[in-house]
């Protein structure tokens, strides 16, 4: 599951003890105490560990809410291959169904108010970040990896974000885009696309997400204004 940096480097073992086991104190470890009925266990490596839903209502007690909507997209995503995407790891109604059993527990008004942003078809936790910066700055909810064609019929690629009707596209480019050759090249080409089928394409970088979003923001309404 996608999570900040700071919880991606946590080397520390989260440990669970049900139903009033004392639960483990040592070094590397964090226990917790939960009640059988809040989680359901599956098997990973022959060890038993908590289901991806179980785990998305704990990281409630955990992560802001921008992060806990990027994870609960990721669970009801499933993984993009090269070849397509993996099974979803659960459908948004097993989301549902496990915050309902969870009324009134700790964390659970913040699973509560993600699971109504949370969306399908979602590639990665930074587009989940820039839908909702779209979204909180009152601006219309985008199209998720929706195919995106030339007035011709031409197919000019599918990219992360859009508004198909006054073809405005958004793309998230991180450090990989740049240092990969064979990624940088299909970059270029398939805006190259977009650009000759008169889409307003956005190339936005992580600074455009948390340092200038200001900016940010103010150039996409401007192009919403243009072509509206």
């Amino acid at each position: 599951m996608p999570l900040p940096l700071e919880f991606e480097s946590d080397a520390q073992l989260h440990v669970a003890a049900v139903d009033g086991i004392q639960r483990p104190r040592t070094r590397g470890v964090i226990g917790h105490r939960v009640r059988s009925s809040d989680v359901r266990v599956t098997r990973r490596a022959g060890l038993p560990v908590v289901d991806p839903v179980s785990t998305w209502c704990q990281l409630g007690e955990l992560l802001e809410l921008d992060d806990l909507i990027a994870v609960g997209d990721y669970i009801v995503s499933g993984r993009p291959t090269s070849s397509g995407r993996e099974p979803a790891l659960a459908a948004l109604s097993d989301l549902h169904g496990a915050v309902m059993r969870r009324a009134g527990r700790r964390g659970v008004k913040r699973v509560e108010s993600a699971l109504t942003q949370i969306r399908t078809g979602v590639d990665s936790r930074r587009e989940t970040i820039l839908r909702l910066l779209l979204l909180r700055a009152d601006l219309p909810e985008p199209a998720i990896n929706r195919r995106a064609y030339a007035d011709d019929g031409t197919y000019l690629g599918k990219p992360d974000l859009s508004y198909p009707e006054l073809k405005i596209a958004f793309e998230y480019e991180g450090d990989g885009h740049r240092t990969d050759a064979r990624q940088f090249r299909r970059d270029i080409a398939r805006h190259e696309r977009f650009e000759d089928a008169c889409w307003r394409v956005f190339r936005v970088t992580a600074r455009d997400l948390y340092q200038d979003c200001e900016n940010f923001i103010s150039r996409v309404r401007r192009a919403i204004a243009q072509r509206s």
